[in-house]
């Protein structure tokens, strides 16, 4: 369900109130790349990651790719003549380079620590697609390339009071394999954008067997619990 076609300013509100801390998410990234330059964004967004990232490190070879338009000339105007952008779907990822690595912060796929257990998260419904997106995104990698996915906390209803008077609010429903979650922005009690995302869920060993299907093995887990770390077999 998308119900307004352009969300792109009051997602970057949003992005930009404090629901992630992008510095501290961008040193945590530097400090798993390791001197690694050459740097491929699965869902790049408005271009938030990426700006810190080159702040920095100005001398990041930043490549972002996002399948949203609208997200993209945002990133743009954010970003300049500092990375190359591409309307790119994962599953067909088709681009004239390869990647020393390859990172996500709640792109296409991530994980959520429930306490318990790791869930990986994806955007993608179907289990073919997601080998096919793994295996494209890891053709896409140099030997030994890193592939490298956010950790969140588990996604639960919540309201954030936004500038220019918007209010945000997030509805989470989950059953089975699969989680629902209905991103709604209102003014004066008025919606004014909303969108709902379908996921799916891969628990336990189902992660490896998908993870080995696209061609990734696990490496490790950072200290900060920010990010899952695989590298192309």
């Amino acid at each position: 369900m998308n119900e307004y076609t352009d969300m792109t300013e009051y997602y970057d509100a949003l992005m930009t109130s404090g629901y992630y801390e992008y510095d501290t998410i961008a040193k945590s990234l530097i400090a798993i790349l390791q001197g690694r330059k050459k740097i491929l964004e699965l869902g790049v967004g408005t271009g938030l990651v990426a700006e810190k990232l080159l702040h920095h490190n100005p001398d990041f070879q930043l490549t972002g790719i996002d399948f949203t338009a609208a997200m993209l000339v945002k990133a743009k105007e954010r970003l300049g003549h500092k990375a190359r952008l591409y309307e790119q779907d994962v599953t067909t990822l088709a681009l004239a380079d390869r990647f020393d690595a390859a990172f996500g912060n709640g792109g296409v796929w991530g994980f959520v620590n429930t306490g318990e257990a790791y869930v990986l998260v994806s955007h993608l419904t179907d289990r073919q697609d997601n080998i096919k997106g793994l295996r494209r995104v890891a053709d896409h990698l140099n030997e030994k390339g890193l592939f490298i996915m956010s950790v969140q906390g588990v996604h639960q209803n919540f309201e954030r009071q936004l500038p220019n008077n918007i209010l945000y609010s997030q509805e989470i429903s989950e059953a089975g394999d699969y989680i629902e979650k209905d991103y709604i922005f209102k003014k004066e009690g008025k919606v004014v954008a909303k969108h709902r995302n379908r996921f799916r869920l891969f628990r336990g060993q189902a992660i490896q067997d998908l993870m080995k299907e696209g061609g990734f093995e696990f490496q490790y887990i950072d200290a900060d619990d920010r990010f899952q770390v695989y590298q192309k077999k």
